[in-house]
C-alpha cells in the first residue's frame, strides 16, 4: 500500500529532493487545525441582516383555491424552520428508508403537509443520469466511435511505439522502454485487451498486474463501473494508468528505471504525430469531464525530451524537470501517471491539512472540509481550468453560506433548517464523487376550496420544489458548461453517436448532447420557478436566454414536476459508498456513505413586515364569484432528505460495493448499526 511516506520515499530516491516538514509550515498548520476542526456554530438568521429590494411592477400570479392571486413578492422575506415531529408523525424522525419510494409510501399516511421535491430529489433525478453519461463516455472512449479509433487503440499503438524505439536502443535506455511496455502492457491486461506480450517481459507483467490487484482500494472497479465487465476493464485500466501503486518505490535501485519509463513514453509519443493527437485528445477529455490532473503526465515533460537519445540523460532530465517543478518533492507532492486523477479540493485540502499527521479519530474529515468552506479559506467558485465537478461542487456552496445567495434577503432559515442544508450538502457531494470515483484524485496522507360565492384566501410561501435558486442555477451552467466544453474537445461525430449508458448495458438512442440540453432545461426551469416563488428577480445571462429561452425552461420544469413521484432516475437507491482518503498512519481509508432516505417537515411562513403585496384577486373557477384576501398563513411541507456518514474501514480490504453497502444497511437498518458495521467491514 503507498503511504504518503513511501511517495515521499521514492522522490528521494528519484530525484534527490527532501520532504522536510518545514516546507508546508508543519507548526503552523497544526494550530490552524484546531481551529477548523471544531464543530461549526449554527444560528438563525436575523431578519435586520435581510435587505429585500422591492421592485415597482415585478408581479406574478398564483393559484390558491378557486382564486388566481396577482401579487409583488420582490420586498417578501420567507422563513424556514423544521418543527419538531410530534405526535404520530413522531415515527418519522428516526426512520432510515431504503430509498424514496419507500419513504413516500410511508408518508400516505400522513396529512397535514404538501410533499414537494427537496434539494436532494431533484439531484436524485440527475444522479442516474449523470452516472449514464459518463459510462457512455467511458465507452466511447475506450472502444471508439466515429472517427475517434479507441483509447484501447492508442495503448495498443502506444506499446507498438515503445517496441520500435526498442531497435534502436542500447544499455539503461532499453531497460527504460522495458519499463514503459511493461507498464503499457499490465494496463491493457487490466483494460482486456487481446494482446501479445513478449517472453522476456511476460513475467513482469504477471506480477505488476498482481501487484495492483492485491490492493483493492485502488483496483476494485466501484460505482457504475460494476454495470459491465467492459465498465469494470475499463476502471482497472485506467486507475492502474493512475499509478497509485509502483513497485520502485521500495527499491531505491529500480527508481530511476520507475521514471526513465515515463522518459520512454514521452519518446514514443514524440516519435508518431498521430500518436501525440490521441493522447492529448485523451488528456483533453478527463479535464473537463471531471477536473484538471492533480499529477504530472508525459505531457509535461515535452519540452525535457528530444528523441531516444534522451533515454540516455534520463537523471538529468529528472534533475531540470524538479528545479522546474519543486512542488515534485514535497510531501503528498504529485507523482507522474499516464492518465493522472483529477484534483478536487476536498482531497487538495484533505493533503494539505493532514499529509503529515492522522485526523483525529473524533474529527470527520467532511465536516472540517465544511468549515473551510464556511470560513471562507476554501472557494468553491470555479477556476479558469475547472471541470465539471468543480461546477457541481459550486452549486452547493449556498447551501453552506446560503447568506451569500441571491435568495438570501427572501428567506430566513432556522438553526435547524441550517442544518438539513449542511446535511444535503454532504449527501450530493458524496454522490457526486461517486459519479466521477475513478477520476476523481484519493488523497494520501499521511386542494380545492369548497365552493362558494365568496372565497377566503389564505396567502402562504407557495412553492414548487425546495427553494434554492442558486443550486439550480449553477447546476444549470454546470451540465451546460460541460455540454460545451464535451463539444470543443471532443470530434464532431462523438456526442451525436453515443448515448447514456444503463446499468443493463443498453445505451439510449438520444444523443448525449440532447440529452444534456434537456437536463440544463429542467434545471434553468426549476430556477426560474423558485426564484418567482421567492421573489427575486431573474438574473439570466443574455447568452443563457438564447440558449434556453425561459418559456421552454419553465415547460420541462413543469412537466417533471407532474410526474417527478415516478421519475425512474429519481426512485433509484440513493446509497452509495465511496473511498475519499488514505490514513497512511492507521492504514485505514475514509470513506463517505448515503445509507439512506430520511423524511423532514419544513415549515414556511412569511416575516411580519415582510409579506408579498396583494395587487389583484380574481376567481378562476367553481362557484366562486368573488374572492378576498383574509390572512397570511404557514405551510407545511414534507421534503424527502438523505443520511451520509462518514467511516473509517481497513485499506487492505475490498471496498463495500454498491450493492455490498444496501445489503449492509438494510442488515442494520439503524444509522449506528450501519456505522458499527461498516467499521468492521472486512471485505
Amino acid at each position: 500500500m503507498r503511504s504518503a511516506g513511501l511517495i515521499c520515499v521514492s522522490l528521494v530516491f528519484l530525484l534527490g529532493i527532501g520532504c522536510a516538514r518545514e516546507y508546508l509550515g508543519w507548526e503552523q498548520l497544526i494550530s490552524n487545525q484546531t481551529t477548523i476542526e471544531k464543530e461549526a456554530v449554527i444560528e438563525d438568521d436575523k431578519i435586520e441582516d435581510k435587505n429585500p429590494v422591492y421592485v415597482a411592477g415585478m408581479e406574478t400570479v398564483e393559484q390558491f383555491g378557486n382564486c388566481a392571486v396577482t401579487m409583488n413578492k420582490s420586498g417578501q422575506v420567507t422563513r424556514l424552520s423544521l418543527p419538531e415531529l410530534e405526535g404520530n408523525e413522531a415515527a418519522l424522525k428516526d426512520a432510515l428508508f431504503r430509498g424514496r419510494a419507500e419513504a413516500m409510501e410511508a408518508l400516505d399516511g400522513y396529512g397535514g403537509a404538501q410533499l414537494i421535491p427537496s434539494l436532494e430529489t431533484v439531484f436524485g433525478a440527475t444522479k442516474p443520469f449523470n452516472d449514464g453519461l459518463y459510462a457512455g463516455i467511458e465507452m466511447s472512449m475506450q472502444y471508439g466511435v466515429g472517427e475517434w479509433g479507441g483509447k484501447q487503440s492508442f495503448l495498443e499503438a502506444l506499446d507498438g511505439a515503445l517496441a520500435m524505439l526498442r531497435s534502436e536502443c542500447a544499455g539503461d535506455a532499453c531497460d527504460h522502454i522495458d519499463a514503459a511496455r511493461v507498464h503499457v502492457l499490465s494496463g491493457l491486461t487490466l483494460g482486456g485487451a487481446e494482446v501479445e506480450v513478449p517472453a522476456e517481459l511476460a513475467a513482469a507483467v504477471v506480477d505488476t498486474v498482481a501487484n495492483f490487484q492485491s490492493n483493492p482500494l485502488f483496483a476494485r472497479p466501484m460505482g457504475f463501473y460494476n454495470w459491465s465487465s467492459d465498465l469494470q476493464q475499463i476502471f482497472m485500466q485506467d486507475r492502474f494508468f493512475q499509478n497509485y501503486l509502483e513497485d520502485s518505490v521500495l527499491d531505491p535501485e529500480a527508481a530511476a528505471t520507475g521514471f526513465g519509463k515515463f522518459v520512454a513514453i514521452t519518446v514514443a509519443l514524440q516519435s508518431d504525430v498521430s500518436l501525440a493527437s490521441g493522447y492529448s485528445y485523451i488528456m483533453g477529455l478527463y479535464e473537463v469531464l471531471t477536473n484538471p490532473y492533480a499529477h504530472f503526465s508525459p505531457r509535461g515533460l515535452m519540452s525535457y525530451v528530444e528523441g531516444v537519445a534522451s533515454l540516455d540523460e534520463v537523471d538529468s532530465i529528472g534533475s531540470a524537470f524538479a528545479a522546474d517543478n519543486p512542488e515534485l518533492g514535497t510531501p503528498c507532492g504529485p507523482r507522474f501517471a499516464l492518465f493522472p486523477s483529477s484534483k478536487t479540493k476536498e482531497t487538495v485540502m484533505y493533503e494539505e491539512l493532514y499529509c503529515n499527521s492522522s485526523p483525529p479519530s473524533d474529527v470527520t474529515i467532511i465536516d472540517v472540509f465544511i468549515n473551510q468552506i464556511r470560513s471562507g479559506e476554501i472557494d468553491l467558485a470555479p477556476d479558469a481550468d475547472s471541470g465539471w465537478y468543480d461546477y457541481q461542487t459550486y452549486a452547493l456552496e449556498t447551501l453552506l453560506v446560503p447568506e451569500n445567495g441571491p435568495e438570501s434577503d427572501h428567506l430566513m432559515l432556522t438553526a435547524a433548517y441550517k442544518k438539513k442544508l449542511i446535511d444535503t450538502f454532504k449527501s450530493i457531494l458524496t454522490q457526486n464523487r461517486e459519479t466521477h470515483i475513478k477520476q476523481a484524485d484519493i488523497a494520501i496522507g499521511m386542494g380545492a376550496a369548497a365552493p362558494m360565492i365568496t372565497e377566503q384566501v389564505d396567502v402562504y410561501p407557495r412553492f414548487v420544489s425546495e427553494p434554492f435558486p442558486t443550486f439550480y442555477l449553477r447546476t444549470a451552467r454546470a451540465y451546460r458548461f460541460l455540454a460545451a466544453a464535451l463539444e470543443e474537445r471532443l470530434r464532431a461525430d462523438f456526442l451525436s453517436l453515443t448515448g447514456r449508458y444503463r446499468a443493463d448495458g443498453s445505451m439510449d438512442d438520444v444523443p448525449l448532447l440532447d440529452a444534456l440540453q434537456a437536463k440544463a432545461r429542467l434545471l434553468y426551469g426549476l430556477y426560474l420557478l423558485s426564484a418567482d416563488a421567492l421573489g427575486m428577480e431573474r438574473e439570466l445571462l443574455e447568452d443563457e436566454l438564447l440558449a434556453y429561452p425561459e418559456a421552454d425552461s419553465i415547460a420541462e420544469a413543469n412537466g417533471w414536476l407532474t410526474a417527478w413521484r415516478t421519475d425512474e432516475d429519481m426512485l433509484m437507491d440513493p446509497r452509495v459508498i465511496v473511498p475519499v482518503a488514505l490514513d497512511g498512519a492507521s492504514g485505514k481509508a475514509i470513506y463517505w456513505a448515503v445509507i439512506g432516505v430520511r423524511v423532514l417537515k419544513a415549515q414556511a411562513d412569511f416575516h411580519e413586515g415582510y409579506e408579498p403585496e396583494i395587487i389583484a384577486l380574481a376567481p378562476t373557477g367553481g362557484d366562486v364569484s368573488k374572492c378576498e384576501f383574509r390572512s397570511y398563513v404557514e405551510k407545511h411541507y414534507w421534503l424527502l432528505t438523505e443520511k451520509q456518514v462518514e467511516v473509517r474501514i481497513p485499506a487492505g480490504v475490498n471496498p463495500p460495493s454498491r450493492e455490498e453497502l444496501r445489503t449492509l444497511c438494510d442488515d442494520s437498518e439503524t444509522e449506528e448499526a450501519i456505522v458499527e458495521a461498516l467499521q468492521a467491514w472486512q471485505g
